[in-house]
């Protein structure tokens, strides 16, 4: 088999630096999207989990006032814990 070599025209490396630039930016900027993507991800789990521990966290506090003090509710802007 015989190598052809051409000489491409200036003209010609530009275009394909051109697109190869061009290309390069698209990828780091897919990247960086994916990277961003996953960092949203990773906090709105973490939130998620924050809400259901905060749920357990007034759910014991509910109870505890409860078991000690009966059913009822708190108001505290006068710092009471109000029977039903």
């Amino acid at each position: 088999m015989i190598n052809k070599k051409f000489k491409l025209p200036q003209e010609k490396i530009e275009e394909i630096k051109h697109f190869e630039k061009k290309w390069t930016e698209l990828m780091n900027n897919l990247g960086e999207m994916k990277i961003n993507q996953l960092e949203l991800e990773t906090r709105e789990l973490y939130l998620k989990q924050h809400y259901v521990d905060l749920q357990d966290m007034r759910n014991t506090l509910l109870n505890n006032l409860k078991s000690e003090y009966g059913e009822g509710f708190v108001d505290l802007d006068q710092n009471t814990y109000n029977l039903k």
